[in-house]
């Protein structure tokens, strides 16, 4: 890569040693546990914890069996309703009410799916508490249980009747968490069912994600954090392909997504948190100003000072990183002092993360550093990202234009700080 022509007076990103030559069983088998290295001291953060929930393929009926006990179960757009056919015994054996639902009215479910009929009997018949519902649009779903909340809400395989459109798709997840979140019990979980890689958390470029339908995304904005995805196994008739009696392709791996509400208590392994991030721009005091010790500068030139103000300007279910700054001397940028540049990111750890809520702490985090430290005028109050999955922080790091820029002199400036020393 070209250099800049100019001297960075110190740059530190973020590197990455793989410790561990054996993959994780789980669905992000592409990613291994990695520590990430700080010149000043080692932070270790490991960008994936055990989790031992998405470990295994799961049937389409034994998902509900590793779970705490819970009472009914919501079915939305059951294609031919075979998958609520193939659970229905399992439910009534464990006294879990079913109820099974469809968009079509009756009268054309029946006449579209050959199997309709059958389905429909082979659900009831396994209990009296099991029932059958036509017409339940799953984007409106309070209107048709006002007063019903259920601790199981599924959608398998949601998709636009029509042709295959990211911008429908992602209208009809997002609708469908809004409407689902008004039904789920305070302990209930959404199971979502998705094609392979149309979720997003396997992506590994910012292109693909891009690519995805962002699940996480549509689901954080209704207050709601995934906290685990499965492989899905699904042993019933795949049917409902625009609309019609008709099979399609989920890929060779299709997921689970798994989302419920904070409760205050649990965190979502990094892996499955969705990120903002932000760069703050810092004007450093004069290097002759007696106005802060030459500790407490290399605190904030090194970020500690940052990301201590950062932490406490969040909820404690936020957590906050600086993978990565660099600081651009006066004659680098033209301003009367020295410049630090800091890459601030926010990771929902216990709450879900919204961009809104992600901007909102930038604007707490500028105005805390604005009362100790100028910040560069014309990098103030500008958006955070969009937010993104944790598992591709370490590539932004990597392709990012302006980060690379603090990866290529990293080693210059450890020399240089080891020849300082």
């Amino acid at each position: 890569m070209k250099r800049r022509r100019v001297s960075f007076q110190l740059i530190v990103s973020l590197t990455i040693t793989f410790y561990s030559s054996q993959y994780i069983a789980s669905p992000f088998s592409f990613i291994q546990n990695y520590e990430k290295s700080w010149y000043t001291k080692t932070f270790l953060a490991s960008v994936q914890e055990p989790l031992d929930f998405v470990s295994t393929f799961e049937s389409s009926a034994s998902w509900f069996l590793r779970h705490e006990k819970i009472s009914n179960i919501l079915v939305c757009g059951d294609g031919d309703l075979s998958y609520s056919a193939s659970i229905a015994t399992h439910c009534s054996n464990l006294g879990i009410s079913l109820t099974a639902s469809v968009l079509e009215d009756e009268a054309t479910h029946n006449r579209v799916y050959v199997d309709s009929l059958q389905n429909s009997a082979s659900i009831r018949k396994s209990s009296p508490q099991h029932s059958v519902l036509f017409g339940i649009d799953a984007t409106q779903l309070p209107m048709h249980f006002p007063n019903e909340v259920f601790d199981r809400i599924v959608f398998n395989f949601p998709h636009w009747k029509g042709k295959s459109n990211h911008k429908h798709n992602k209208a009809l997840l997002n609708a469908f968490f809004e409407s689902a979140v008004h039904l789920l019990s305070t302990k209930g979980e959404i199971h979502v069912s998705l094609c392979q890689h149309q979720g997003g958390n396997h992506a590994k470029t910012i292109e693909e994600w891009k690519d995805s339908w962002a699940i996480s995304v549509y689901a954080a904005e209704h207050g709601l954090l995934n906290i685990g995805i499965n492989k899905f196994l699904p042993n019933y008739t795949l049917s409902s392909f625009r609309g019609r009696d008709k099979g399609f392709y989920t890929g060779d791996q299709p997921d689970l997504y798994i989302f419920s509400k904070p409760n205050g208590v649990d965190s979502v392994p990094k892996q499955l948190r969705l990120c903002c991030r932000q760069e703050l721009h810092v004007q450093l005091p004069d290097r002759n100003s007696q106005d802060l010790s030459s500790f407490i500068l290399e605190d904030i030139k090194w970020g500690d000072s940052i990301l201590n103000m950062a932490r406490s300007v969040v909820p404690q279910e936020i957590s906050v990183e600086v993978p990565a700054r660099k600081i651009w001397s006066q004659e680098e940028t033209g301003y009367p002092t020295d410049i630090a540049i800091f890459l601030v990111v926010y990771c929902g750890e216990g709450l879900p993360m919204r961009r809104g809520d992600a901007n909102e702490y930038r604007s707490r985090l500028e105005s805390k550093v604005s009362e100790v430290l100028a910040l560069r005028e014309n990098r103030k109050d500008r958006f955070v990202s969009k937010p993104f999955p944790y598992s591709l922080l370490s590539y932004i790091l990597k392709v990012h234009s302006s980060y690379g820029h603090m990866k290529d002199s990293y080693h210059e400036q450890l020399n240089e700080k080891e020849t300082i020393n």
